[in-house]
């Protein structure tokens, strides 16, 4: 009985995590917190390079160029393109589609960077573990 109640109260724990991580929140109709990831241009860089989201709940990117010089947040397989971001400008764009969709600035080729979209189904409690930025 006690690893019953044990294992019921690791369970609980875990749901709970994994609902404050998706950002979903508690009580009956309760619904998914949609929420924007921001990336950041500064330095000749994408920060994060790296970013993760998903479907229903954090899937709009905006990229904010805190940077002096202009730059493109550019698909590499060219299903989206931001044109010319300014210093201080922005650039959003919302996924929906599953995939890794890698992405460089057009002037600037070295600066990479990747989003990686799931699905809000998705079985894995953990889906970045082994997740690395696209390459060209």
């Amino acid at each position: 009985m006690k690893i019953i109640v044990k294992a019921t109260r690791i369970l609980a724990g875990v749901a709970l995590v994994v609902m404050v991580v998706t950002g979903l929140q508690l009580g009956p109709g309760a619904q998914a917190t949609i929420t924007t990831v921001n990336v950041k241009i500064i330095d000749f860089k994408f920060q994060p390079s790296l970013t993760k989201v998903v479907i229903g709940v954090n899937n709009t990117v905006t990229w904010t160029n805190d940077g002096l010089e202009a730059h493109t947040v550019t698909a590499n397989g060219g299903s989206f393109d931001s044109g010319v971001i300014n210093a201080g400008g922005q650039f959003t764009r919302t996924f929906t589609t599953v995939g890794t969709f890698g992405y460089h600035c057009a002037l600037h080729p070295t600066m990479t960077g990747s989003v990686v979209v799931i699905s809000s189904t998705s079985s894995t409690s953990f889906p970045w573990a082994g997740v690395r930025p696209v390459r060209n």
